[in-house]
């Protein structure tokens, strides 16, 4: 009854949209789509936080129907009072839930996108680069929304712009963010195990050792494949969190079998390609890094406090410097690939902790910079085999064990040594040699229960 539902109200938004597109432009102008064809959209405003959340504004969002492509592709948008309709808010706009649909079809043919929509003179504000995000995804994917799909680990995308607006589409992960697939799967699974005879307590560790077997190994997976897809095009992600990877699903290879889930990348906004040297964030050009400092490596810190430095240098010494000693100030660059990592072993930890809710240990909320800052050094003391584990430990109090195999490759990742974290490749087989059997396994039990709802709320293509 919910998916009919859910493909009437498609049907009907794709049909209004169809018939906007018809009243905004010809077949004839579709096929030669520029900026001034886009000059009679309709617009609804909508307000928006602003700079640092602190300068509350107005931005001008598009009403009913976006032309999208040459190829006659468009976006059929819900009313903005409708509670599905805006599904995250970004720096610069919010992301929409839509449909794409295409002219030849009339409206009857049709697939959810995310539509994030960006204010121009935010964008100018923030100074944000759209192009390089442009850049880094058609690096990983071709451009437009029916192209093939050259990995699972990636979205299709398409950008237009207006003269109040840039827009990138991209599919929709019904799924939603990682965090949001995580809490909605730990909650299934205590709902799966409410009725039984166990203690409380005795409750808790039950369901944390099977969200660890069913969950979170099989999906860290997928994460560390998916890294290893982008690594060998060249780019770094450079801000990977729990909001930035997206939970994806697939049939098995049996009619009528379950679903695998599946890691998928999003939001290229701090993205960079590798450059010569096989550095990011060198020279004088590149903006700074934009990064959620929980999953922030060490040397893309340092980075950021180069670059400060260098920009006030040049700032009190313009017109006054030779070239020697601007390069002397200029950022000298860090290994993004080693920065991806750190910030995937972070995401690890939260991941394999995540199931661990007991009284006094908040499993979900372990890694945190703001509750817990030493979060960090508390996971290598205890698990580190070459040291002592302090007294109290939070792990030895609450019995907390995990595969040795997973802690290991773990503690590499976050280590301070940036060469001795490896590869996303390496990584991917070791954890693959050790947990292989149950990357590709999904549990039955969530199929219907944790994400046949669409997850309107959580889908953060992106949150940054």
């Amino acid at each position: 009854m919910t998916d009919d539902r859910q493909r009437w109200s498609a049907s009907m938004l794709t049909f209004r949209g169809y018939t906007r597109l018809n009243d905004i432009l010809t077949d004839e102008e579709h096929k030669h789509l520029d900026k001034k064809n886009l000059e009679h959209l309709q617009y609804v405003r909508v307000r928006h936080s602003g700079l640092n959340c602190a300068n509350p504004t107005e931005i001008a969002m598009p009403a009913i129907c976006l032309p999208l492509d040459r190829l006659g592709g468009a976006i059929a948008l819900r009313d903005y009072n409708d509670v599905q309709a805006i599904i995250g808010r970004c720096r610069c706009g919010y992301v929409c839930q839509a449909y794409y649909f295409t002219r030849d079809k009339f409206g009857n043919s049709w697939k959810a996108i995310a539509l994030k929509v960006m204010d121009k003179n935010l964008i100018a504000i923030e100074r944000d680069d759209i192009g390089n995000e442009v850049r880094i995804m058609a690096q990983l994917q071709p451009h437009g929304m029916s192209t093939p799909l050259r990995s699972k680990h990636v979205l299709r995308w398409a950008t237009t712009a207006c003269a109040r607006n840039e827009y990138i589409a991209t599919d929709y992960v019904a799924s939603g963010s990682l965090s949001s697939f995580l809490r909605r799967a730990y909650e299934s699974m205590l709902k799966k195990h409410a009725q039984s005879a166990l203690l409380p307590l005795d409750l808790r560790h039950r369901v944390a050792r099977e969200f660890l077997e069913t969950v979170a190994l099989p999906l860290y997976g997928s994460i560390l494949q998916g890294l290893v897809y982008i690594h060998t095009q060249g780019v770094c992600h450079l801000d990977i969190d729990p909001y930035n990877i997206a939970v994806g699903r697939e049939h098995g290879p049996e009619p009528g079998s379950p679903y695998h889930y599946f890691a998928t990348y999003i939001d290229f906004g701090s993205s960079q390609l590798l450059d010569g040297r096989l550095l990011v964030g060198a020279g004088r050009e590149n903006p700074a890094i934009k990064a959620k400092i929980t999953y922030r490596s060490p040397e893309l810190k340092t980075n950021a406090q180069e670059r400060t430095r260098y920009i006030n240098y040049v700032k009190h010494h313009r017109g006054a410097m030779s070239l020697q000693e601007e390069r002397r100030e200029m950022p000298k660059g860090f290994d993004g690939r080693a920065s991806d990592l750190y910030s995937v072993g972070v995401v690890g930890i939260e991941l394999l902790l995540y199931g661990f809710q007991l009284p006094g240990f908040l499993g979900s909320a372990f890694v945190s910079t703001s509750s817990n800052p030493k979060w960090r050094d508390f996971f290598v003391e205890h698990f580190d085999k070459s040291g002592v584990c302090p007294t109290p430990c939070l792990f030895c109090d609450h019995k907390i064990t995990l595969p040795e195999s997973a802690v290991q490759i773990l503690l590499r990742l976050v280590g301070l040594d940036v060469k001795a974290r490896g590869s996303a490749d390496q990584a991917a087989l070791e954890w693959m040699a050790a947990h292989g059997d149950k990357t590709d396994m999904t549990a039955a039990q969530y199929d219907g229960v944790v994400m046949d709802d669409v997850d309107m709320a959580s889908h953060s293509a992106s949150s940054a």
